[in-house]
């Protein structure tokens, strides 16, 4: 009963302690700001050799490979022809935010207008003869869905659904998009407060849900704990050294 209690009184505490949300979006007013830039490429235009190469060794019909992959990259890790620049690593889209920051993610869109494919394994329950994921072309439009982070589904939900606004990129184009590492309570008297939440790893989900995944399109958005600072490892993003306000660094993988 006496943990029960402490613990309703430190939420409500960090609901009254918070700012308020801005009427004009999901973000509080005092939340530090994210950006990132990212962009979408096919492993053609932009990775040595043309194409992704998962496992390299040749035994059993090796290696393991595909020439119409898609990929997620930092725009910075592209060079003015649009290669991967050496020494980054190949590995999906990985990025770090803080809890409690407003994220805002700028996604560039450089796919052909109609992007490459290759039969594959099927992927799709076989409820109608003679269709599967071998049917389907992958799309040309790209978005990107973050788990767990509050946001506004009409404009920022990184999929196209129903009649809510369109929120893919097209080819040549982008779109940019506005996340909150929180979430939010409503108060006795209607007021809306936020509350910055270490989620840990989350997926971005690539708006094709069935093509994309399977091509590479995917990422990782991992929020640390309120106010920390990184190094991420030279060979892999996937691995850092994290420092938060307070306490020892720890390392993450």
């Amino acid at each position: 009963s006496t943990a029960s209690s402490d613990t309703t009184g430190a939420v409500a505490q960090a609901i009254i302690t918070e700012a308020t949300i801005s009427p004009t979006g999901f973000c509080p007013s005092t939340a530090p700001v994210r950006a990132f830039d990212v962009t979408a490429i096919t492993a053609q235009q932009g990775l040595p050799g043309g194409t992704l190469v998962y496992n390299p060794r040749p035994s059993n019909g090796g290696p393991l490979n595909d020439p119409t992959a898609i990929l997620y990259v930092r725009t910075s890790d592209l060079d003015s022809l649009g290669k991967l620049k050496p020494g980054v690593p190949i590995e999906p889209l990985i990025l770090r935010a803080n809890a409690g920051d407003c994220i805002t993610l700028r996604l560039n869109n450089r796919l052909p207008a109609i992007a490459p494919d290759l039969a594959g394994f099927n992927t799709l329950p076989m409820i109608v003869e003679r269709f599967n994921a071998n049917q389907v072309r992958p799309s040309s439009n790209v978005g990107l869905h973050p788990q767990l982070l509050t946001f506004d589904v009409i404009a920022n939900d990184g999929a196209n659904v129903g009649f809510n606004k369109v929120q893919t990129a097209a080819p040549g184009g982008s779109v940019t998009y506005k996340w909150y590492a929180g979430d939010f309570k409503v108060d006795l008297f209607g007021k809306r407060f936020s509350i910055p939440t270490e989620f840990g790893a989350t997926n971005l989900i690539s708006s094709d849900r069935i093509k994309h995944g399977n091509k590479g399109a995917i990422g990782a958005l991992i929020i640390e704990p309120r106010g920390s600072m990184w190094s991420e490892d030279v060979k892999s993003r996937a691995s850092a050294t994290v420092t938060p306000p307070s306490g020892g660094a720890f390392r993450e993988f």
